[in-house]
């Protein structure tokens, strides 16, 4: 039986990478009061496009894995 198309490894993946996003950013927030003024647009923009790539990912790793 050939699988074509698998929500379960991107579901999978999609969790996985939000929690390893989750430790990094719990790891950029540890240091917060040092930061300088503008860091909070660029901290969201870390967080957006990250959110993004995963999305983006998370699709492609629900197609068949080649052998």
């Amino acid at each position: 039986m050939k699988r074509t198309f698998s929500f379960k490894r991107g579901f999978i993946f999609f969790w996985l990478a939000n929690i390893i996003l989750l430790a990094m950013i719990g790891i950029l927030l540890i240091n917060k009061e040092s930061w300088a003024d503008d860091a909070q647009k660029y901290f969201t923009l870390f967080i957006t496009l990250s959110e993004a790539m995963i999305l983006l990912l998370s699709l492609a790793s629900c197609l068949p894995q080649k052998k």
